[in-house]
């Protein structure tokens, strides 16, 4: 903390450079270009950042080697599901976030293929994505429509009691598949290197 005498000087700085600047027009500006996402490659596409919390926004983009295509469809033509796998053998989950009713028989029917299939340690568990304003869980963004645009889950309802803000957290896989495809059930129990037809798969940045 700045002492009071040199806060003082500083507020009287800021007044005066207030004051002389008062009589400037301001100028609008249009040909400003929003900077790129400065994107963070993993095994088959790549991630606006290296970790997320509930509620954040995070961005998927192409990361011009294994992922070159982006994605051009709709939002609503996709799933994302992400895989928490906790180190020294904690138990997993994978997260499967669709447009569709998770009550779905379809989904269901997949998320039953997903339990039979992985250790029973390991949980399948479904969240209904939103794909319309005016809060949108998934989505394209106006300047890069070749991204994805994904809201982090919050898992506070599948650890403890449903009302003590704690989530499920540590490392995490995310992929992305096309919708109707099946759900990638390996995601949690293996890294994206062994995954075969997916859109999008990152782990390791």
């Amino acid at each position: 903390m700045l002492p009071a005498t040199r806060w003082s000087a500083v507020g009287w700085l800021i007044a005066l450079l207030v004051v002389a600047a008062g009589g400037r027009e301001a100028q609008a500006v249009c040909n400003v270009i929003p900077p790129a996402i400065q994107p963070f490659r993993s095994t088959q596409g790549a991630i606006d950042r290296p970790f997320a919390g509930p509620g954040d926004v995070f961005e998927l983009s192409a990361d011009g080697c294994t992922q070159t295509a982006g994605f051009p469809d709709p939002a609503d033509t996709f799933v994302v599901s992400v895989a928490f796998t906790p180190p020294h053998n904690g138990p997993r989950t994978l997260l499967v976030l669709t447009p569709d009713d998770c009550g779905d028989a379809a989904v269901q029917s997949q998320l039953a293929t997903c339990r039979h299939g992985l250790p029973t340690s390991v949980r399948a568990e479904c969240r209904q994505l939103r794909t319309t304003a005016p809060v949108a869980d998934l989505e394209k963004p106006v300047l890069r429509p070749q991204n994805l645009r994904v809201r982090f889950p919050d898992t506070d309802d599948l650890l403890n009691d449903a009302a003590d803000d704690l989530t499920l957290a540590g490392p995490a896989a995310l992929a992305v598949t096309r919708r109707g495809d099946p759900f990638p059930c390996g995601l949690a129990t293996a890294p994206c290197a062994a995954k075969q037809n997916l859109i999008a798969c990152i782990d390791d940045l």
